[in-house]
Order: C-alpha cells, then structure tokens, then sequence
C-alpha cells in the first residue's frame, strides 16, 4: 500500500548548498509519480532565505503532450492579481509571484479529495474539501514545462 519504494530510492537530491540563513536543494523527483503521469524528467530546485522567502523552481518534461500544471495548496482561500498571489489568516500572510510563461493562468479554488468508495467504485467516494489550492495552468498541453514561484510569509 502506498508509494513504491524502489521508485522513492531512486530520488535523487543532486545539489545542496546549506547555511545558516539560507539554502537551496536540487532534485530529480520524477520517479516518486506513477508511470502513468509519463513524467521523463522532474527536476526540482528549493531555494529559502531568511526569514521567510522561498523560491520553487520545477522543470518537468513527459513522454508526451500533457498538461503540465503546478500546485499549491493552504488552509485559507487564495487571491489573485495578474501574477501575484496572497493566503492567509489575521496575523499572518503569504504573498507571492509567479514568472508566468506565455499564454499561461493563474486559477484558484477549492481542494476537493474523493475518499475510496463500495468495492467495484472506488472512485465514487464521498467528495470532501480540504484547503484551497493556485494553480499554473500553461496555455497548452506539451512536452515541457517550466515553473518559477517565489514567496514569502509576513505578519500582519
């Protein structure tokens, strides 16, 4: 049950660079997806520097066209402005940016999880919300796909 764990061996962390006030961590992540998402290639770079910012830098290449999205996920709704974003609650925000390719769009809205239904319709569970998520939707399917999102937590 779960995650295939000869798949999750096969991660690879290629780069780290740790300091006191910052870091940043290079993966190849694609073998932690099924087969059937037909990821070749999923390299990720996580960048943090002190005190709160955060970069996620993701390149991800299929076996064919796909859409490629990016996904965040939090426990308050999202607002959007051309390519910024913000969440939060009263005392604290998150607020970011997204380097948008061409053609592509920000969404938001909530997070739906279906829990296992009746044997012989498993995916017929019931549908319960849990958080809110952004979205990168690129303007096509494709082969290639490239996310730049940077962002950092502020009190208010």
């Amino acid at each position: 049950e779960g995650m295939d764990r000869a798949a999750l061996d096969a991660v690879r962390v290629e780069d780290a660079v740790l300091a006191p006030s910052s870091a940043r961590i290079v993966a190849e992540v694609a073998t932690a997806y099924p087969a059937a998402a037909g990821l070749r290639t999923f390299r990720r770079e996580f960048s943090f520097a002190a005190p709160a910012r955060f970069r996620v830098r993701d390149r991800l290449e299929s076996s064919e066209d796909r859409s490629l999205e990016w996904f965040l996920h939090a426990d308050r709704p999202f607002a959007i402005s051309g390519a910024a974003f913000s969440s939060g609650s009263e005392g604290v925000a998150l607020l970011g940016r997204v380097a948008l390719p061409a053609g592509a769009r920000l969404r938001t809205g909530p997070t739906i999880l279906t829990a296992p239904g009746q044997p012989g319709s498993i995916e017929q569970g019931r549908k319960d919300q849990r958080g809110y998520e952004l979205v990168i939707e690129p303007p096509a399917a494709g082969r290639v796909a490239e996310f730049d999102v940077s962002f950092e937590v502020k009190r208010r």
